[in-house]
């Protein structure tokens, strides 16, 4: 269904990117070579080059990455051998047997484990089964880092695929590796389940992982869509899942799907709804024609303009630590010492500084712990009276089916609104505490330098922490179920049993408004744990960009000490040096300007 469209102009394009980003990696190369720059500017600032340069390196030369994403058991790896067309990964795995699998091109077709220790062990396909792979890797000498599986699939041949495990509470281990695999990738396709469309958890997944990562384009599968029964149900549950990514994801489409549809279809097995199968069908072509026409035939920009993020962020963290050497430099050897014991003096009125802007986070947290409450307690009220409408008006098999469901979901989208709110006045209000004491930290110990090497350092030590990722990952921790909609749907649950009929539907919502003061305190309840989480995550946060600062201080004062007592450098040989430093730098930007 995926071919290889040619776009020579993409091609063009791209291939003047990559040239370019080339010859600026020959030049920084060239640069931290040097031993003038190794003498003024320090291991420190040769090691990041050197990273970078690798990262840069691969993201030109690697193949095009695309991430398939979402919860466990949401058919992930049923879609990926739908879109290859042949049985490529294992299916139905189990939390103890699921793998992070990355599938390359191969005209041979392979598999091999990357153990954690370092060494890799050739396995069977018949041993990624479910069975087989429990006994494997009760034999093997580590765990199982990743699965390599090479296959001569057509689509293979233009990206490599990464099939994520899932995330959630069964797969926790895996989370961080997910969201690591979403920050190499050039492209998603989060796959979700028609039978639990978009649940809390994908929404703060959503949220954590995926939205900071700034994907030009968002795919979502909508999977397990022959479960929905009727076209009619599909068109519903497929315009809620799109209302609700583009809250997080204006650029994003939906495609109601059925992995296990198309693998029948493929095979010319028995369809599982016949009834649906046209449609299903045309809603798997829609998904391999965004697919081609979005990534595939974008594939090659797509990428060039993520390294030119990167090539740039890596020569603004290089001007700065240029900006700072040469402010050290200006300062002397006498102020610098005087600077580091001046530093070390005055660890305590920065701990003490470090309290106050923890408090001052904690008072703001609690303020809008308030008004959170103040929002649920509104929605609770329209709850109600929504609920006391539904007895005149709703069928009782449709209450019987679905309201349990309805009710924690909508609970929960509540209490996840409410969160969402407050998450970028908050990540807005570390960033600025932050910056505030990284401002201060300088000027505590440079300050009688000079006001610019504050300025540098505080440039330097936020680009090392990536506030963006925190910003998201702060409504990431999960909400708990609420005691009050366990005890309604028990009575929910009892009361179906006597199969009510028709006319006693106002019995059947009784428990409901019964309980439903204990709902509400239930929710106010969730709402103190939510926010009283989020305050220890950002003071986590705050405490982690504090320790940053403080080393990085420490270290400038170390590596401008050696700077400056260096005898074979004269200062206006190190000033000549860095200026044209500056000026490579500053011309190596300009060469990425006419990519604007």
């Amino acid at each position: 269904m995926i071919s290889a469209g040619e776009g020579s102009c993409v091609e063009l394009n791209f291939t003047s990117i990559e040239e370019t980003i080339g010859e600026i990696l020959d030049d920084l190369r060239a640069m931290r070579q040097e031993e003038n720059f190794r003498k003024t500017l320090g291991s420190s600032a040769v090691e990041g080059i050197r990273k970078g340069e690798s990262d840069l390196h691969k993201r030109l030369s690697g193949p095009f990455l695309l991430v398939v994403a979402g919860d466990f058991k949401r058919g992930k790896s049923t879609l990926i051998n739908a879109l290859l067309r042949r049985r490529a990964v294992p299916t139905a795995v189990t939390p103890e047997t699921a793998t992070i699998n990355h599938l390359f091109y191969s005209a041979v077709p392979a598999v091999r484990a990357l153990l954690k220790n370092g060494r890799q062990v050739a396995l069977s396909r018949e041993e990624l089964s479910r069975d087989r792979l429990t006994e494997v890797m009760r034999h093997l000498p580590a765990e199982i880092d990743q699965v390599e599986i090479y296959e001569d699939a057509e689509l293979l041949k233009q990206l490599s695929i990464v099939d994520t495990p899932g995330v959630g509470e069964l797969l926790r281990e895996f989370d961080e590796r997910v969201a690591q695999a979403l920050a190499r990738a050039d492209a998603i396709v989060y796959v979700v389940s028609a039978k639990a469309p978009l649940s809390l958890t994908e929404q703060q997944f959503l949220s954590a992982c995926v939205v900071p990562n700034s994907f030009s384009r968002l795919l979502v599968a909508l999977n397990l869509s022959d479960c929905l029964e009727t076209p009619e149900n599909i068109t519903k549950v497929k315009n809620l899942v799109s209302e609700r990514v583009r809250l997080f994801y204006p650029n994003s489409e939906v495609f109601a799907v059925s992995a296990l549809d198309e693998v029948c279809r493929i095979e010319g097995l028995d369809r599982p709804e016949p009834d649906l199968s046209e449609g299903l069908e045309h809603g798997f072509e829609a998904l391999c024609s965004a697919l081609e026409s979005d990534i595939l035939l974008q594939k090659d920009i797509i990428r060039a303009g993520r390294c030119i993020a990167m090539t740039r962020a890596l020569l603004r963290d290089l001007e700065a630590r240029v900006r700072l050497t040469r402010n050290s430099f200006e300062a002397g050897r006498e102020q610098l010492t005087a600077s580091g014991m001046e530093f070390e003096r005055q660890n305590t009125a920065l701990l003490d500084s470090m309290e106050r802007r923890r408090a001052t986070l904690a008072a703001d947290v609690s303020e809008m712990k308030g008004e959170a409450r103040g929002w649920m307690n509104e929605f609770m009220a329209r709850f109600k009276e929504e609920i006391l409408g539904l007895r005149n008006t709703a069928e009782v098999a449709q209450l019987e089916r679905y309201f349990q469901f309805y009710l924690a979901d909508l609970l929960k989208s509540a209490l996840l609104a409410c969160v969402e709110r407050h998450r970028k006045d908050l990540a807005d209000r570390l960033e600025t505490e932050a910056k505030s004491f990284a401002g201060e930290l300088s000027q505590s110990v440079f300050g009688g330098i000079s006001a610019q090497i504050g300025d540098c350092i505080t440039d330097i030590s936020w680009t090392g922490v990536d506030a963006t990722l925190f910003a998201a990952n702060i409504v990431s921790t999960q909400i708990p179920e609420l005691a009050g909609v366990m005890i309604l749907g028990q009575a929910i649950a009892g009361f179906v049993r006597q199969r009510v009929i028709r006319e006693k539907q106002k019995d059947f919502l009784g428990p409901v408004l019964e309980g439903f003061d204990l709902l509400t305190v239930s929710v106010q309840e969730q709402v103190g744990n939510i926010y009283d989480r989020l305050l220890k995550e950002t003071e986590d946060k705050l405490a982690q960009l504090y320790q940053h600062q403080l080393e990085l201080s420490r270290e400038t004062i170390e590596q401008a000490e050696k700077t400056v007592s260096e005898e074979n450098l004269r200062t206006e040989e190190v000033f000549r040096y860095l200026d044209s430093v500056g000026v490579r730098l500053a011309d190596m930007q300009g060469l990425l300007e006419q990519y604007d």
